[in-house]
């Protein structure tokens, strides 16, 4: 199709799209939703990525020291997972309203929230949250993760087709189980990673949105415009 790829992180993709770098982009509803006001983005809706219930793609964990949780820490302060996990653990539990932050010394924050796999052993005592499942627990519905975007100004052919023609024929949702090393009293957790849109996608990027605009991580609330719809 004569596209030239660039790969680079979550934040790196958004902002590469919002700055006409390039025309098209793999970005989360974060970089999507910083697209308001500045872009006309639409929304290629297959494939995607989203998270359904317990998926081990991204976990919260917390010092066994921590009488409070005043801060939280991540590698990637500014990526998609760890702003959401910031928020869910305000919402959910109550946790200091302040933002997620570069920790240097991990061992200095009440939380940490990290991309799996979990680097390192921070922690003594590792007590893991999946952010997924805590979504999923919060909302019931599945958490977006990667959005296929572009600028309506990009002068592109067939892109919803090519972009389809890009992901593998064998291209399935992934069923996730928890393993549980030994006897234990829980029970494995389990859940999906969904690369389908859906209605309950879409309603479960409309929560993100709305959540990122509640904050104020977001200035305004943007709309969900689809290719071929919007």
């Amino acid at each position: 199709m004569g596209w030239r790829v660039h790969r680079a992180s979550g934040e790196d993709c958004a902002s590469l799209l919002l700055n006409n770098h390039v025309d098209l982009a793999l970005i989360s509803p974060l970089g999507y939703g910083r697209g308001v006001g500045k872009v006309d983005y639409r929304i290629i809706s297959e494939p995607c990525i989203s998270l359904i219930d317990y998926t081990a793609v991204a976990g919260i964990m917390f010092s066994e020291n921590a009488q409070e949780i005043d801060t939280i820490g991540s590698r990637t302060p500014k990526e998609f997972l760890p702003v959401i996990g910031s928020l869910l653990m305000r919402e959910k539990y109550e946790v200091a309203d302040n933002p997620v932050v570069l920790a240097a010394d991990f061992s200095t924050v009440d939380c940490l929230i990290e991309e799996y796999p979990l680097v390192g052993n921070s922690f003594p005592s590792q007590i893991a949250l999946d952010i997924g499942e805590e979504w999923f627990d919060m909302i019931e519905l599945p958490l977006p993760v990667g959005l296929w975007v572009y600028r309506t100004d990009a002068e592109i052919g067939n892109i919803a087709a090519n972009v389809r023609a890009m992901a593998s024929d064998t291209l399935t949702n992934v069923m996730v189980h928890e393993s549980l090393n030994g006897e234990t009293e829980y029970l494995a957790r389990e859940g999906q990673i969904n690369y389908q849109w859906s209605d309950e996608v879409e309603q479960g990027l409309d929560s993100v949105l709305r959540l990122f605009y509640y904050y104020q991580v977001l200035p305004e609330l943007p709309a969900i415009k689809l290719l071929g719809r919007d």
